[in-house]
């Protein structure tokens, strides 16, 4: 993108003010400013693809209807704007969601080591080298910090503050609180994986009653 079309993009960002945050978490490493620029000028070459084909099409069949084509063209680019610039939105949110899928295991396996006597760290390496997905890699990034020469804490703040998982920054905040306070950590990890687990099976049943609501329906309209 050329420097002189950003201003575009700058002044999408008071429209979508959380893009960068949403990005970061997506972990696209792009301004703001830079990806709405480009949403708005891809969002306008399919509005102009889409005029075209309309056009084309009239032109061939019973018309050209010109009001008809541009408006069509206007709702096409704004929906399609709107679809892109909230698409780093629906990327972190996949990444929270598949974060969470394996929190509660990697949890309950640090847990068992500190609770057999293990280091929070040694524990914190172990879930490092594990196969727990993006927590795995989240957990690596805590040891890099530590091992760069920031404390526990500082590595566990910066995860807390930036995950895209609000299970694993309250997790962290849980820790973070026990280490700081002297507290028992193995009570602190266990009332995470409580909330974890009780959000879960809340999740569950909501999504059950949906379901039934939606097979009732069927049956329904089945009968009728």
């Amino acid at each position: 993108l050329q420097p002189g079309f950003l201003w575009i993009g700058a002044l999408l960002e008071k429209l979508f003010p959380n893009t960068q945050l949403d990005l970061e978490r997506a972990e696209i490493e792009l301004p703001a400013k830079n990806f709405l620029t480009a949403c708005i000028f891809s969002s306008l070459l399919y509005a102009v693809g889409l005029f075209a084909f309309s056009a084309i099409v009239g032109f061939v069949t019973t018309g050209f209807d010109f009001a008809f084509s541009v408006f069509a063209a206007l709702v096409f680019f704004a929906v399609f704007l709107i679809v892109t610039a909230f698409s780093p939105k629906v990327s972190a949110m996949q990444l929270s969601s598949e974060i969470d899928r394996t929190l509660v295991l990697a949890l309950r396996s640090i847990l068992v080591q500190v609770s057999s006597g293990s280091s929070l760290y040694d524990a914190m390496v172990n879930i490092a080298k594990s196969n727990y997905g993006i927590v795995s890699l989240e957990f690596k990034k805590v040891i890099q910090s530590i091992n760069s020469g920031d404390s526990e804490i500082e590595a566990l703040e910066k995860i807390a503050l930036n995950s895209k998982s609000e299970y694993l920054s309250r997790a962290c905040w849980q820790i973070l609180t026990a280490l700081r306070s002297g507290s028992s950590l193995a009570n602190s990890i266990t009332s995470v994986i409580d909330l974890l687990l009780g959000e879960q099976e809340r999740n569950i049943k909501s999504f059950s009653s949906e379901l039934n609501l939606f097979l009732l329906l069927y049956l329904l309209f089945a009968a009728a």
